[in-house]
Order: C-alpha cells, then structure tokens, then sequence
C-alpha cells in the first residue's frame, strides 16, 4: 500500500516493509495476506525471551553475602573456597514453588518479613493447644523460627535472606508446649498424618539426645509407615531428620551419640542428616551413624549459620551492628547443629518437587545421595562400598549438588516399588566378656602379657585383627618420632598432650597402629576421646600392662603385638538377588549393659556398617531393637552377611537370644553379583567383566 516503506530484501522472495502505525501494519498484513503469491505475511514484533544460565541470578536480599553454605565462593574470584550446596545452579529448575514444608518444632515467627509471605493462608497447627496457630507460645522458643529460615525464606526480595527453597510455602507445626516438653504419642502420631494433602515435605530438628536407645512408640510407627510409603497417592510424604548433637562431650570422654540409637532418625523412609563445619569435616558434635544418608554444613560454636531469628531478646541474638540484623542469627549466636543441616536438604527436596512433583520419597533419597559429593579426603572412615560410592559413617554419601540434584530430578525415571526379604535366627549365641585385647607373641612371653585387655578407641578399625608386628616404645610422644615404625606398631605413654596428637605422630613415623597405656590407676583402662578420625588404629591398655610390656621390650626384642577381638558371630546366607537400598538388622540380646557393646554387619561386597559403637548408655540390652544402614545401597544382596557382637569391657556377660536380618530394594538379574543388572552390562559393556568401581569414561566419576 502507498502509506508502506519497502525497506530492503532479505532473502530471495523475502522482503521487509515498514508501516507508519501498529494499525496500518496489520491491515497491509491481512491484504497481502490475501494474494495467491503470497505464502505468509505478518507483523514483526517483540516475544518474551529468557536468557538460559547455569546459575540463577544473586539474590538481592541484603545479607545473601554471609550465607557461605549457600554459596561459597570468593568474592572477586568466585572461585569455591570451601562445600556449598551451590543452590544458585538448581534455582533455574525451581525455586519450591507449589511445594509446602511443615517445620515441626517450637514454633515459627510467621510474621518475620522473610517468612511472612511463605506462611499466608498454610495449614498451621500447634499439636499442644490444639489450635491452628503456628507461633511460638514460651519466650524462649526460637528454635523453630531458626530452622524455618534456612529451609523457605524468602529470597529476591530484598529483605534479610534466602532460604534454600526461597519460593516454598511454610507450615509451622508445634509439637513442644509452654514447659518445653514435647505432646503425647498419640498427638505426635496425628501431626505425621496431618494435611498430608497440602503438605509434601515435614522437617523434623528434634530426636534422641539420652544414651539409651529411643523410638516412636506403635501407633506413632504405624502413622509415620502411613506417611511415608502411602501418603501423596503412594509417593509418600518426604521427611528430613536431623543426625543428633551428641558426637562428643569433651575430648576427656568418649562421645556417646549415635543416628541409630534414634529411631525416628534412622527409620529408611527418612532422610538422616549429618552436619558440616566450614572445612567439609562432620561438626565437632555431629553424630555419626550408619543410617546417616547425606550432610549438610550446621555450623559449629561460634560460627553459626545466618538465619532468620525471632526480634531482640526472644532470639539467639541480642547484639547486631544494625537494627535489622536483630532480627537474624548468625556468628556468635546459638544456633548451630544438625538441627540447622536438616532444613536445608529439606529445602533441597522442594526444589526437586517443584521441579518434578511425581517423584516419590524413594526417588528423593536416589536423587541426593547420587548428587552427593565427599568433602573430606582425609576421614578415616570413608570408603567405597560394593557398588563404588564413597560412604562414610560421619557424612553418609556426603553433601548434595542442588544443581547436579535438580538436572538429575528432570531425567529421573521412577523405577519399581521396593521388595522386603528377611532372614532370622533364633539360636542364642553366648557373647564373650571383654573379648577386646592385644596379643602378645614371641620368645619367652612373660604370662601375664600373653593376652592384655585392651579398650577402644574411638577410630573406625577396631573389629578388625591386626596381624602381628614388633613393638616400638616411643614414650609419651610429646614430639615427632624420629624412627621410621614402618611394620611396627607404636606402644606410647597416656599424657601432657591429646590422645590424638600421640596417634597422628605416630602415623607420621608409619607405624601400623598404637597402643595406647595409661600413666595413672594401675589396672584401669579408658576409652580415648577425641579420636574419631586418627588415621591408624590405636587401643588402650592399663597402667600396669604398658609399663610390664615396656620393660620386657627393653630386654626381648622378638615381641610382636597384635589387636586381637573374640565377637559373638552369626552369617546368613542369602540367596535372593535384590539391588539394595537399606538394610536392616533387629537384634534381641540379654547383656547386662548395651554400652559394652560394637556391633557391626559385613556385606558379601565387603562393606562393614557400624550398627553399635562402645557408647554411655548403662542399660540392658539391645532388648528388641533395629538397626539401619544406607551403606548398601545398590549393592547385590546375593551372598554371604555376617554380624558380629563384640563386648568390649570388663563385668557384663549376656547372649544373642534372636537376630533378623532385613533388606530392601529391587530384583534384578546379577549372576556376577556386582550390584550392576546384567543386561545394563552386556548392552553398555557387551560382558559381564565391568566392575562398580571402574571408570570406563575415564572422566573421574
């Protein structure tokens, strides 16, 4: 038309127009439009467009900056200094939307401007008064509020934070009344059943902190299997568990905390979190555990994690720089623990709903530890298991990518529902005394070294036999050896320094192990603390023992020494081929007192879970109790799983009345018994001869 520009050709048989007005373009569109050699006419015009990015954009929430868990990097480099959950790469996915978590604590300040707008209109409820008010009710409840920051705050919007999932909805359950003790069974058993239709996440900070063992009474259990493996139409209601805060007391006593001991935590349709300091290493007070599933940073004394806080004195904090940041925990404030790790894998598991809201709570589990990545090369304890993953009784599989989580969760394909088998056996099995000890061989053993009673350590090698070596005294080891101890074991004097700093010196100097001897008490014999990561094995002898062998090493140098243990041991031969998941093991002993006893399950692949550890609890037992591991996770259950019982003090007889062992996963053809489907194999390798721990690829993973 006359009103029309012809502005250039684009292409042959292409050609650009320009009209004066939006109106006069779409008229001269529909004529044209309209000719028989024309195939298309229409407007140019602007479409929204996103840029796509590995990383979403900072937040502008005024403090992001000190959340280093979040995101860990240097400021001017942006290089990773230190474990992050690095959730900036899963924010691109999802940010929680559509996804509600329910705090289960103390109560949550709902009216906090960076959990306000979270909370509107949520299915809040406090399982005391029998209200639907979320808020704490003593003034000295601001454990929940805490917690609730670090799982939903609500990031970009410039106020204060960003949780992990910062567009997550937030339901505040209160399980803890005025005089901070926790509701009844049945009110506990109605808030794990409670708006399982609005509410797909529960975050429970709260569990076992006594040494005796501690679980959810029957009718809890049953409402807790309700909600887990029945609730959102079968894919079950995700429930995030903190670890414990119970590792160690001091480094003068042994620490008496377990994830196993707590029911509630380890139970396998949970998710147990263990806790991370800045450096990657389990918090000084983590517990550890072999149901432990991931980790998450907690913080330690002094360098709290920054979040959300009830205002001025009813909070951790009463001192800030600005008025603001009374309204936030961080630094030097209290608030630290597994029960600051949970909320953040809680967040986590909103993100992977919010991106794929049919993955069940199996599917969750899969997904984190997958996503998992180990931050402490240096912890003794961690290990590969049968199907190559690095485990660790400090830090599960160790602590998740959200962004590796988030891309996984987009590809995940649901497999099929778990299968449960269990082995029993009902002979009772007498466990030996005080069966821990150090075995003297050689010319002319004086009789009373032949077999020393020995304590254990706090290291992770303890159940496992030594072979025999020379004996090297090296004194105290107040500084290094200077002797090369390579196939030796290093006999060394208690005191002026940590037990530790004697064992590190020693594994300096190369020796294989330690024997610790007391310098006080004659006949006495104490557990090392602070000892949970020596890099070799050391035991403790008494007084009396150390110096006896120290005098007749000056005079026979064909002694040897070897850690020598007699368990109680029963072996169940499986026959079905199952990829595993968790592994259970229920134990009924008559023992005169639980703490004496270690008790640890070996898998056919060779992976050993510390069930029990030498712990405080003065009771009976185990009376009747189960046990759980992830540390078997996608292993073959094909072959031979033994249990050992082990007493390790002086004073306690008893026996094994009933042991049962239970395991969970999914069938799966495995003639090889790798833990890898044999038809996966021949059509990604053509042959059975890979292993789980090869790396065909060569890329590292």
């Amino acid at each position: 038309r006359a009103h029309c520009r012809h502005l250039r050709q684009f292409l042959p048989g292409i050609h650009l127009y320009s009209a004066p007005t939006p109106q006069a373009c779409l008229e001269t569109a529909s004529m044209l439009s309209q000719l028989n050699e024309i195939h298309a006419c229409y407007p140019d015009q602007k479409r929204p467009l996103n840029r796509h990015r590995s990383y979403a954009k900072t937040p502008n929430d005024s403090y992001y900056g000190r959340q280093w868990y979040l995101e860990n990097r240097d400021p001017i480099t942006a290089q990773r200094i230190g474990p992050d959950l690095n959730v900036r790469a899963a924010w691109p996915y999802a940010r929680g939307e559509g996804v509600t978590v329910a705090i289960v604590d103390d109560g949550v300040d709902v009216n906090h401007p960076d959990l306000r707008d979270a909370g509107l209109g949520q299915a809040h409820f406090n399982f005391a008064s029998g209200s639907a008010n979320g808020l704490p009710r003593a003034s000295f409840h601001s454990h929940g509020t805490a917690v609730a920051g670090l799982a939903i705050a609500r990031g970009y919007n410039g106020v204060g934070m960003s949780g992990t999932a910062p567009r997550a909805q937030l339901a505040s359950w209160v399980i803890f009344d005025t005089d901070d003790t926790s509701v009844g069974a049945l009110q506990l058993a109605d808030m794990f059943l409670f708006a399982n239709d609005q509410v797909s996440i529960q975050n429970h900070s709260w569990g076992n902190g006594l040494p005796e063992q501690f679980g959810p009474t029957l009718i809890e259990s049953t409402a807790i299997s309700n909600a887990v493996y029945r609730a959102r139409e079968g894919r079950g209601i995700v429930m995030v568990r903190a670890g414990g805060n119970n590792r160690e007391r001091d480094f003068a006593h042994a620490g008496n905390g377990d994830t196993n001991d707590d029911a509630y935590a380890s139970h396998p349709g949970a998710i147990n979190v263990a806790a991370l300091n800045r450096t990657g290493r389990a918090a000084s007070y983590s517990n550890p555990g072999a149901s432990l599933l991931l980790a998450a940073p907690g913080g330690e004394q002094g360098s709290s994690l920054f979040t959300t806080d009830r205002p001025g004195r009813l909070g951790f904090t009463t001192l800030a720089e600005s008025s603001d940041l009374l309204a936030y925990s961080f630094d030097q404030s209290d608030f630290f623990g597994t029960s600051a790790a949970a909320p953040q894998i809680a967040g986590l598991c909103a993100l992977l709903l919010s991106t794929r809201p049919l993955l069940g709570v199996r599917d969750i589990q899969q997904i984190l530890l997958l996503s998992s990545k180990q931050h402490d090369p240096l912890d003794p304890d961690l290990n590969p298991n049968g199907a190559g993953l690095l485990v660790s009784h400090n830090t599960g599989f160790g602590l998740p990518d959200a962004g590796k989580a988030a891309h996984l969760a987009t590809r995940w394909i649901p497999g099929p529902g778990v299968e449960r088998f269990s082995y029993q056996s009902t002979q009772t099995l007498a466990i030996p005394d005080d069966a821990l000890s150090v075995k003297i061989t050689g010319i002319d053993v004086p009789a009373n070294l032949a077999l020393i009673p020995a304590a254990p350590s706090q290291d992770p090698f303890v159940g496992s036999p030594s072979k025999a070596l020379p004996i090297h005294h090296a004194g105290r080891a107040l500084t290094a050896i200077e002797s090369d101890l390579s196939g030796r074991a290093a006999l060394i004097q208690r005191g002026q320094t940590l037990f530790r700093d004697k064992i590190e010196r020693a594994a300096d100097a190369n020796a294989s192990f330690v024997i610790l001897y007391n310098n006080v008490d004659g006949d006495r014999r104490v557990r090392p603390g602070g000892t949970y990561y020596s890099p070799i094995p050391s035991v403790f002898i008494s007084q009396n023992a150390g110096t006896a062998l120290a005098l007749a090493l000056e005079t026979n140098p064909t002694l040897r020494a070897a850690i020598s243990y007699q368990p109680a041991t029963h072996t169940f031969a499986v026959t079905q081929s199952l990829r595993l998941e968790h592994v259970g093991l229920r134990i009924k002993a008559n023992h005169g007192r639980r703490g004496d006893l270690q008790i640890t399950l070996r898998s056919p692949q060779g992976t050993v879970s510390d069930l029990q550890r030498v712990n405080h609890d003065d009771s009976a037992g185990p009376v009747d109790w189960t046990y759980w591991s992830t540390h078997h996770f996608f292993e073959s259950s094909a072959g031979d799983w033994t249990v050992s019982v082990l007493d390790m003090a002086l004073g306690n007889e008893g026996e094994i009345l009933e042991i049962e062992l239970i395991l969970h996963g999914v069938s799966q053809p495995d003639s090889d018994r790798d833990g890898l489907n044999d038809e996966w194999e021949r059509r990604h390798f053509g042959h059975l001869g890979a292993s789980p721990h090869d790396d065909p690829d060569k890329d590292g993973d």
